[in-house]
């Protein structure tokens, strides 16, 4: 449950992809606890599928990159 809030209230200031999400939740936990690529995206997975996040895809790159947004119902369940 905590990963979860933690990652709502990330996409909550701006929508962004697995990665930088990772990268973004390590920092507050250092060396003391690990977020683990194996955790975000299974979420990011379930938090689509139960209708709380968007995801997209940007084909503006040579790599297509996946971004994930707050949909505005869960946006306002945050408040």
């Amino acid at each position: 449950m905590m990963n979860e809030l933690n990652v709502l209230s990330e996409l909550m200031e701006s929508p962004q992809n697995g990665y930088k999400l990772q990268k973004t939740l390590q920092i507050p936990f250092d060396h003391y606890r690990k977020v683990s690529f194996g955790v975000i995206y299974p979420l990011l997975n379930r938090l689509e599928a139960a209708g709380a996040i968007t995801l997209s895809t940007s084909a503006s790159s040579p790599k297509p990159k996946s971004q994930q947004s707050l949909k505005p119902a869960s946006n306002a369940s945050l408040n």
